[in-house]
């Protein structure tokens, strides 16, 4: 349009001037001379001005609109800006406005779906909001509910699924809780980029928060031992890719090993011990690839030590003679890791049976596990006993929920798991085991406290829970 305009104007422009100098030839200076030159001047620029409009017209760029008729020649214009432009074809220009249309309707498509349909919960699912005035009146009430229908909505699991799906296979999909290593193997980020710590500070906070468990668990009767569960990046470091391992992780565990010495907790050197299998055994995986879990392996060498550890503490009678009330029964499962889920991709449903993507599939693994099963009234029934009355207990994360089973195998004897929460952090489980123990509710005289390397750096604090917990033998 611009173009046009400035174009228009020249023309215009020169024309005036002709009509001018047409005007001084006949030299008339007088007021009447000039008017007639300019009345003949204007009868012939217009023809221009037309000309050079028309031309502007069919020389617009191929990109933009039609410029506006001239004013004289409204009556024979089309209103040519409601058609496509003449260098895109109708099915071009139908094509980009159906597309506008279908996005448009996807969006709404997301709550409706979420009426008709069940919904898929993912990682990023959130609970619903409690309904309340305040939250009414306030707007968080809408807020928290467009945020539960969003992330429940089949349109949204879908949607952002292909869309990650593809971006992991160009190479594109970054997020932030998760490090893509060598040969598609994944970390937690947080296991990997480690921040610098001042170790004069932590580790004194740190051997005096161990201290005050130390001296509750004896005031409940109970022998505390300590299993640091490395992280993965700490067994495999040679799955990451150069650079991605600060070099404040390096020194972690150690830090963690002098703490509970210092205290006089015995501990479990659970590092050396991942590490010296896995040169002994390079072919068997003690982590997932995708996981953040150690495998059954992994289980099953901790749990051999964890038992002769007890040994060498002189606690063996303590949890008593072992006896074989079971029979062992491997098992595994297809199963998608838990730094998969993180990636935003169709993992729902995909425990057990092949994933809905190309993509999906491609990144499951197998699970294997034990199982232990008893006889009883002429047939097999899986162990599923909680050791109410067992002399061990053992406490922890998710990393516990495998780890059992094997301790079972190892000592011989019921072990209760009351104080193994997942997602519990680090003093999740406990707080539920202690209360449990100071109530007189559970005995147990041997209790294995397991808890993640990259939990060490977190808040220790002992919460008032545990503080407040009072000692029933005392009394």
């Amino acid at each position: 349009t611009a173009t046009c305009a400035s174009r228009t104007l020249a023309a215009a422009t020169g024309a005036a001037a002709t009509g001018a100098a047409a005007t001084g030839a006949t030299g008339s200076e007088s007021p009447v001379g000039m008017r007639g030159g300019f009345a003949a001047g204007r009868g012939s620029v217009m023809p221009h001005v037309r000309s050079i409009t028309k031309y502007a017209r069919s020389a617009r760029p191929q990109w933009g609109y039609y410029c506006a008729p001239p004013m004289d020649n409204v009556a024979d214009a089309e209103p040519q800006w409601r058609t496509p432009a003449a260098s895109e074809t109708r099915g071009l220009w139908l094509a980009r406005h159906l597309l506008v249309v279908v996005f448009v309707c996807t969006i709404l498509c997301g709550p409706l779906a979420w009426c008709f349909c069940d919904g898929i919960e993912t990682k990023a699912s959130v609970p619903a909001t409690a309904v309340d005035w305040d939250r009414f009146t306030s707007g968080k009430l809408a807020k928290g509910f467009a945020g539960y229908v969003k992330e429940l909505s089949p349109v949204t699991y879908y949607l952002r699924g292909i869309y990650n799906e593809a971006r992991f296979e160009l190479g594109m999909l970054s997020v932030p809780e998760v490090v893509f290593g060598r040969d598609d193997w994944f970390f937690f980020r947080h296991s990997v980029e480690v921040p610098a710590v001042d170790w004069a500070t932590v580790g004194k906070a740190r051997r005096h928060e161990l201290r005050q468990i130390q001296k509750l668990a004896l005031s409940l009767g109970m022998k505390l031992l300590a299993v640091p569960a490395p992280d993965k990046s700490t067994i495999y470091p040679d799955h990451l890719l150069p650079g991605q391992l600060s070099a404040a992780h390096d020194v972690i565990y150690e830090q963690i090993l002098a703490a509970f010495r210092d205290c006089g907790v015995a501990v479990v050197d659970a590092k050396s011990v991942l590490l010296q299998h896995r040169l002994e055994c390079p072919q068997e995986l003690l982590y997932y690839e995708r996981d953040s879990h150690w495998t059954c392996a992994g289980c099953r060498v901790l749990s051999a030590e964890i038992q002769e550890e007890v040994v060498r503490q002189g606690w063996a009678p303590d949890i008593g003679a072992p006896m074989k009330f079971f029979d062992l029964r491997p098992g595994g499962v297809l199963f998608v890791g838990d730094l998969v889920t993180m990636l935003g991709m169709r993992t729902a449903d995909s425990f057990g049976q092949p994933g809905a993507s190309f993509t999906v599939r491609r990144l499951q693994e197998r699970r294997d596990f034990l199982l232990l099963e008893q006889a009883a009234d002429g047939a097999r029934h899986l162990y599923i006993d909680e050791g109410i009355g067992a002399q061990v207990a053992l406490c922890g994360t998710c990393f516990s929920h495998e780890l059992r089973n094997h301790l079972v195998v190892e000592f011989g004897v019921a072990v209760n798991m009351r104080g193994v929460l997942a997602g519990g952090g680090i003093f999740g489980g406990m707080k539920k085991l202690f209360a449990a123990v100071a109530s007189g509710e559970l005995k147990p005289k041997v209790l294995v406290w397991e808890f993640v390397e990259r939990d060490f750096l977190l808040n220790w604090s002992l919460p008032d829970e545990l503080l407040q917990i009072n000692n029933p033998v005392q009394k």
